[in-house]
């Protein structure tokens, strides 16, 4: 039987190999001229809540439109970008105002969904649909807490969802808990941001 003191020193040790591999704590992405790739990024973690070290679950990934745990990132080099799609590594990296870290014209953009059947789902523009997003609908908007993502138009800013994917065991699909919306099956989480380290540049575009 795994005790207390087993599960912290668990936890522990998955957060400190975690941050190894994310690279050096506050770097910064030099992007050049891109508008939307200036500042500070992070790959983005599921850790369970309520913990007292962290307890890291798994990384986030963009892919679809959604933000997925248990499958990879969907980036691509579109015909006519040139060479410069060679410099991306395809990496799900974001900044705390709404913006993914992709390099095509328009970029692209994060946000909580208001749409009936996926109400509360976290999810991002398409290429050339940035228009479509609105991040801050009703004043809501993301922030950073420490090491948290929040979203203040939220039942609370920190309450992710983790729900799993009808028919693809392992899959999980993240939510923003919304009032008065039904949650059952879904995990409580955290999303924790982790600074990306230089080597991590982004992709040309999110699929």
């Amino acid at each position: 039987m795994v005790g207390p003191s087993s599960v912290v020193l668990l936890g522990t040790l998955l957060h400190i190999f975690s941050a190894v591999g994310a690279g050096p704590l506050n770097s910064t992405l030099d992007y050049g001229n891109a508008a939307t790739r200036k500042g500070e990024y992070f790959t983005i973690r599921s850790g369970f809540p309520h913990w007292h070290v962290v307890l890291l679950w798994g990384t986030i990934h963009a892919c679809n439109g959604e933000f997925l745990i248990g499958h990879g990132t969907c980036a691509s080099c579109p015909r006519g970008a040139g060479e410069t799609c060679e410099a991306f590594d395809n990496q799900t990296i974001i900044d705390t105002k709404g913006n993914l870290g992709a390099s095509v014209p328009g970029g692209q953009r994060y946000y909580i969904s208001k749409e009936f059947g996926d109400y509360g789902a976290l999810r991002y523009t398409r290429p050339q649909d940035t228009a479509t997003a609105k991040p801050n609908e009703h004043g809501s908007y993301f922030y950073r807490k420490e090491d948290e993502l929040m979203y203040s138009g939220g039942e609370d800013p920190d309450e992710w969802q983790a729900c799993p994917v009808t028919g693809a065991r392992g899959l999980y699909k993240v939510y923003m808990k919304m009032e008065d919306e039904d949650y059952s099956g879904c995990s409580d989480i955290d999303i924790h941001l982790v600074p990306a380290a230089s080597k991590y540049t982004g992709a040309y575009q999110y699929d």
